[in-house]
Formats: C-alpha cells, structure tokens, sequence
C-alpha cells in the first residue's frame, strides 16, 4: 500500500511545476511514447442503483473502494484494458488489477469465465484472482455502469527512489451512463475542474526532501479530491437521480451490443463460485444479481 496526496493546481502553474521536479523525476516510459501531453486515461466506473460509493465520499468515509474499467488511448479490438478495484484507506490507497483484451471483456463479464479470458502474462501475478474479486463486487453488490471519465496524464518516477510517482491529469471530461461500449467514446461529455489540473504523489514513508519546498513555493494544498464525485456532480447526478432514471440509462447490460445475446442465455441460477483465498468469505451467489 502507498500514501496518495492529491492537489489542485491552476493550469497557468503547469510550465511552472514541470521546470521544478525536472531535475528529480523522468517521464514514465509509457507516457514518453505518447509525447510530452502524456496519454488519455479512460474509465468505466460502477456504483449501486443508490450511489452508495458517491455518498460515502460524501460522507467522508475513511475506508472506500472504487470498482471500474480502464483503458487507454484509442480504440482497438486487441487494447488491453483493466478491471480494477482502488480500495482508500485515509491517505493509503491498494490496488487489484486484472489484464483483459478489449474485444473479449463482453464475454468475460457475461460468462464470469476469468481462466479463458484473463490474460496472465502481462505482468500481474494476481490477475486471476483479482479478477474474482472484481466480478465478486460487481454482480454480487450488484453495481451498474455509472459514469465515464477520461483525462490526459502526465506521468514521472523519481530518479532517486522508485517507490515515488507523480502525474498530472487534465483535460478531465465525462458522460453519465456508459456502456463499455462507449469506453473509447468522446460522446456527450462535460468539462469539470475548469482551470485546473490534478497532481497527485502516491509514495511509501515520507514525501521526498526536493518535493516539499516545491509544493509550499507553488502555494499548493493537499485536498481530498475525488474525479469521480465531480464528475457526477458536474452532470448534477446526485440531485437528478432516481432508481427509474439509473435503470432506464444504465443501459450496459440490456442493450449493449457487445454482450446482450450473452447476459439472455445465461440462466439466473448459474453459479460462480469464488475460490478462496479472498478478502470476503468464499461464498455462491447468482450471476445477474
């Protein structure tokens, strides 16, 4: 687990920041590829029919998870993308992280098939059983596409320590009810954070001695920020919402034309039996919730 602070930063302060962590940080190797704007990270974030994840950071809960589905960049049938499950404890965040084909992830999601699908060989010794988990939440909850977000980030390690990581994410723009479908759409989407970037510093231990005289030169205040909250808030989610309206538009697994033929011929009793170890009792429940 690592400590995770988060800022908000004007866009004029960009240039700025970039001239004063240059000397300590290199570009992430995958961020260097795609230019000095970084890349586009795109994400599917789920939610139960009452936004129950969105009002426990309302409510300031210590101990959160967010579950969603990212992917980068562009479309393409052999894009891999992730099911990811970030669980936030105070300032320490965790992650579970499962590698799938984009083209496949309708029938992984449908047939809970995790062996078939999952790819194991992209670095993630856990992939499978994070995935368990995934699928766990998601149809034993259950939770319902909620929102996509898509942001450009800017990426640096420490030159000095590897444990260090700091990005930038701007441009941050969203659409409500997606389906997965639409993860590499740019559709109906609204700006939110005008002005503004977010840095975040995930790191073990303590921040490191060049940063902190950065950060106060900057005038910079560490805040609870979550783009996920402000995204809904920015489509007035929250005040508009109604278990009619997140049935009617969460419509990824009715109408999505990636699986729809998959979910109908899959009987409602079909069981997934999570393998132990995990971190919920090894249980049945219904696929479809």
């Amino acid at each position: 687990m690592r400590l995770e602070y988060k800022y908000s930063v004007p866009n004029e302060l960009l240039p700025k920041l970039r001239a004063m962590i240059t000397p300590f940080v290199e570009v992430d190797q995958f961020a260097e590829q795609r230019g000095p704007e970084g890349y586009t990270v795109r994400s599917i974030y789920f939610d139960t029919l009452s936004l129950d994840f969105y009002h426990e950071k309302s409510a300031g809960l210590k101990t959160r998870k967010k579950i969603r589905i990212r992917g980068y960049n562009e479309r393409g049938r052999r894009n891999v993308v992730f099911l990811e499950i970030k669980r936030k404890r105070g300032d320490t965040v965790a992650k579970n992280r499962a590698p799938v084909l984009y083209g496949r992830i309708g029938d992984m999601l449908t047939s809970g098939d995790v062996e078939q699908y999952i790819l194991t060989n992209q670095g993630f010794p856990n992939a499978l059983q994070d995935a368990r988990r995934f699928l766990f939440h998601l149809y034993g909850i259950p939770l319902r596409p909620t929102v996509l977000i898509i942001y450009e980030r800017e990426a640096y390690h420490s030159k000095f320590n590897s444990f260090l990581r700091i990005t930038l994410d701007k441009n941050i723009r969203s659409s409500v009810y997606p389906s997965i479908d639409t993860l590499f759409s740019e559709d109906s989407i609204l700006h939110s954070i005008h002005g503004y970037f977010v840095l975040e510093v995930k790191f073990c231990g303590g921040l490191p001695s060049w940063l902190t005289p950065v950060i106060g030169a900057l005038e910079l205040t560490r805040k609870s920020i979550s783009k996920y909250a402000i995204c809904l808030d920015t489509h007035d989610t929250p005040q508009r919402f109604s278990q009619r309206s997140m049935v009617a538009f969460s419509h990824n697994f009715q109408d999505s034309s990636t699986w729809t033929h998959r979910m109908q011929s899959i009987p409602l009793q079909a069981e997934f039996v999570l393998p132990s170890p995990l971190d919920v009792p090894t249980i049945r429940t219904q696929l479809g919730g």
